[in-house]
């Protein structure tokens, strides 16, 4: 995966070890694709368990799920298709 943060904004969101955390910007500014390579990067990470798998848990928040659905989801599924990561 090829990816380079599209501002400081992402870049500091990128470097941000916080339990919880936002990303804010106008329409078209790589946020939805800021957030999917975060998780990605971030599950890389994880350390596996004793089984060798590593697990790991996101949520994504939009103020709707049509937006959702029209924006994020579209995003991931351009970054990652079906056959690569299944939406479940």
């Amino acid at each position: 995966m090829s990816y380079f943060p599209p501002g400081p904004n992402a870049a500091a969101f990128h470097n941000d070890d916080s339990f919880v955390r936002g990303l804010m910007g106008p329409v078209g500014s790589g946020k939805s694709s800021s957030c999917c390579s975060e998780i990605v990067m971030r599950a890389i990470k994880q350390k596996p368990w004793f089984d060798g798998v590593r697990r790991s848990r996101w949520a994504i928040i939009r103020n709707t799920y049509p937006e959702l659905k029209s924006t994020t989801i579209r995003t991931w599924q351009t970054w990652f298709p079906q056959n690569v990561a299944l939406i479940k």
